[in-house]
């Protein structure tokens, strides 16, 4: 049945938007990947610890294609 089973991709690909049914996705934010890619090889250069983020680097961007459950908000 189509309501039991979900279909997501990794990316953020913008046709995902555009699908029918759209699809969930995770977004990345590639430029704080690499930001903070650059902090950890420079700090390891100069022999120190880099700084550290809490703030997660992923998002869920919910859409048609994740079906109901205790995940989906």
């Amino acid at each position: 049945m189509p309501g039991d089973l979900s279909v997501t991709g990794w990316d953020n690909n913008p046709v995902g938007a555009y699908l029918s049914p759209s699809l969930t996705t995770v977004d990345v934010d590639l430029e704080r990947l690499g930001g903070g890619a650059m902090d950890r090889l420079v700090a390891a250069v100069r022999g120190t610890e880099p700084a550290t983020s809490r703030t997660p680097l992923n998002r869920i961007l919910w859409r048609e294609s994740t079906g109901p459950g205790p995940w989906h908000r």
